[in-house]
């Protein structure tokens, strides 16, 4: 999803130790001549090489110590390199042959499989997947599958310069908003009267809701989820479903009931402490086998799908914003904390946190009375030589503070409006009482293969935790949770 213009100051395990390596100083050398998407397009020239050393020594050698025209030179020479290996649209077969393929495929795309039409009408669209025009370079004409293999995400980069091109001001997502999920946001365009409703007269609706019982109000639910589908489509989530007014449900099995309990508590703490743009809890009820979690819907596009046509200034943005974010959640008033359970560790009601990183919470209730338990949880059985050891020393030989945290902000769960800017950061159910490093060591196990994401967001913004996020990087290497 891009390459970062952050990478000396990368903590990225995907990064280099070594940082007197042809590749580290290509690629830092890239980053401080190009910005996105030119950067991460001539970053793909070093990082899908056969030999990257070798490429990145060549890069060196025909651009380093010269003015950023060399550079640019260099793109464009790999700009014209890409282009001969690109798929291009075939216009020279004449209409038989082109009826021939689509029998002979079904009617269906023969490499995505997808179905184009049920009954051949003559505008089917064939596309060469290597140019005729490589046969005729003897540069080019051997190991045509291996070139082309080696190109492909290079060529992915390409079309994504190209359109940020011809659309300078534009953010684009595959989906054009078509999508309905409170942990996917809603099309911001369509979604301000149902916003101002809910925040017209949220108090007296989920006050007058809530006094009904449970029983009318699980069958209502009920009733609306099956037909949830019909009125907006799928949300990608059987157990996700969109209701009128920007409303949107969850349903689960009754012992799922306190995870949503939980969640709904930490909304209601973010609501009365933050101006973190999340969503608002109305309802979490339970009746019988099942249980349900209704809140207000966001708008806003997920900022991974949206990553890709970000320039660096938005990326910046959406830095800056969750800084701010993340401190108001620091925020909180510890007396939440502890309540009456004196867990230090635990979720927004003082039970077991929810957290995929810890698989085992998944399946019985962990919280921890303070940070030395919790740590002693992490390394569980955990076959720890010496210099693993003073690794994880370093980390959890530190009294860390114990702030509300939200423990995963991926890039599915962070929205970004037409701007750039964060809209809203959803999927609370993981949230509750961490040490502090928890929400940037779980944002680097969440998203660790996005370095542009990592480096240009977390990494600005969290230069303390280096040593806690080595030894997270080491522990869950050792132990993944699934």
């Amino acid at each position: 999803m891009g390459s970062p213009y952050n990478v000396s100051g990368s903590a990225s395990q995907l990064f280099f130790p070594n940082k007197t390596c042809a590749e580290y100083r290509a690629l830092s050398f890239i980053a401080e001549s190009l910005a996105h998407p030119q950067r991460t397009l001539l970053s793909a020239f070093v990082q899908h090489a056969v030999d990257r050393e070798f490429a990145s020594q060549f890069f060196l050698d025909e651009a380093s110590g010269q003015d950023n025209v060399a550079v640019s030179e260099f793109l464009a020479d790999w700009i014209c390199l890409l282009k001969k290996v690109r798929p291009v649209v075939c216009t020279d077969l004449n209409e038989s042959s082109r009826r021939e393929i689509w029998q002979r495929d079904g009617g269906r795309c023969c490499v995505s499989k997808a179905e184009e039409k049920k009954q051949y009408d003559g505008s089917l669209v064939l596309a060469y997947v290597l140019s005729p025009s490589i046969f005729c370079d003897s540069d080019l004409v051997n190991n045509l599958l291996e070139i082309h293999h080696r190109c492909a995400e290079a060529l992915a980069w390409l079309e994504v310069f190209e359109y940020m091109k011809r659309n300078p001001n534009t953010l684009h997502t595959p989906s054009s908003g078509k999508f309905a999920n409170p942990a996917m946001g809603t099309p911001a365009n369509k979604s301000s009267w149902n916003l101002w409703y809910l925040q017209a007269i949220p108090g007296a609706f989920r006050y007058v809701w809530v006094q009904t019982p449970a029983f009318f109000r699980a069958f209502v639910y009920k009733r609306l989820a099956r037909i949830s589908n019909w009125l907006y489509g799928c949300t990608g989530s059987d157990r996700v479903h969109r209701l009128p007014f920007n409303l949107y449900l969850r349903v689960a099995s009754s012992d799922w009931a306190p995870k949503h309990q939980a969640e709904a508590q930490s909304l209601r703490l973010i609501e009365k402490y933050t101006h973190v743009p999340a969503p608002r809890a109305v309802d979490a009820t339970q009746y019988s086998d099942s249980s349900f979690l209704l809140m207000s819907g966001i708008p806003g596009e997920i900022v991974g799908r949206m990553i890709s046509t970000m320039i660096d200034e938005q990326l910046h943005s959406v830095a800056r914003d969750l800084k701010k974010y993340i401190a108001e959640l620091r925020q909180i008033p510890q007396q939440h904390r502890l309540g009456r359970s004196g867990f230090q560790i635990c979720n927004a009601l003082g039970g077991g946190i929810l957290d995929w990183r810890i698989g085992e919470s998944k399946r019985r209730e962990l919280r921890f009375l303070d940070e030395t338990q919790f740590n002693e949880c992490l390394t569980d059985d955990l076959p720890l030589d010496e210099d693993a050891r003073k690794l994880v020393s370093k980390s959890h030989g530190v009294k860390h503070d114990i702030v509300f945290t939200h423990a995963d902000l991926n890039l599915r769960n962070i929205l970004v409006d037409e701007n750039g800017k964060i809209s809203g950061i959803v999927d609370w159910e993981y949230a509750g009482w961490y040490p502090e490093y928890w929400e940037y060591t779980k944002a680097h196990f969440s998203a660790r293969h996005n370095v542009r994401w990592t480096a240009d967001v977390f990494d600005q913004d969290f230069l303390e935790y280096r040593d806690e996020l080595r030894a997270e990087d080491m522990l869950t290497t050792m132990a993944p949770p699934w």
